[in-house]
């Protein structure tokens, strides 16, 4: 229920020290009590972007009526299945693992839900360890992006905005950014 891939770019202007990550979640339903189903993680080191994704089980803290079945036909992602994906630790053991590098910070398009769902996830988790979700805005303006990046990026989101997966979401994340001309 893991999967990791790698893809290498084109090489760029910042190439070589650059080093950023992405984060994106699938949840339960739309409720505010909906719970994190999926994780997905793209990392950008130099030109290479590694993308990582797990499915995670639901917790037995997480109240299973928050599950709406009408998502399994956006994401595809069945009841059956969750119950056979990683616990909630192991994913969060694998989720600090992977965002060592980045000092355990994550860029998204929605940080605040992002924020409460690794919540959710390390609620459960003997780690300490703080895991620091962020607006990509705020990644965009550490870069200074002029108007024309900008209006690239937003260009990629348009196209890709309907992309149904929390892996895909985040390496979407990481590829509107290189082509942004950030990375």
């Amino acid at each position: 229920m893991e999967n990791v891939s790698t893809w290498v770019c084109a090489p760029s202007a910042m190439e070589g020290n650059f080093m950023s990550c992405f984060i994106d979640f699938e949840t339960s339903s739309q409720s505010a009590d909906s719970w994190p189903i999926e994780v997905g993680l793209a990392t950008i080191v130099g030109n290479e972007t590694r993308v990582w994704g797990s499915l995670i089980r639901p917790s037995a803290r997480w109240n299973i009526k928050n599950w709406n079945p009408g998502f399994q036909k956006s994401h595809g992602i069945e009841f059956e299945d969750l119950q056979k994906a990683p616990a909630p630790a192991d994913v969060v053991g694998q989720l600090i693992m992977r965002m060592k590098p980045y000092d355990y910070t994550a860029y998204t398009r929605q940080p605040e839900t992002a924020n409460k769902l690794v919540e959710l996830l390390l609620s459960g988790h003997s780690s300490c360890q703080q895991i620091k979700i962020l607006s990509i805005d705020d990644l965009l303006r550490k870069w200074g992006l002029t108007v024309p990046n900008l209006e690239r990026i937003n260009r990629y989101f348009q196209r890709t905005q309907n992309v149904p997966r929390a892996e895909l979401r985040a390496a979407t994340l990481a590829f509107a950014f290189k082509t942004g001309g950030c990375s």
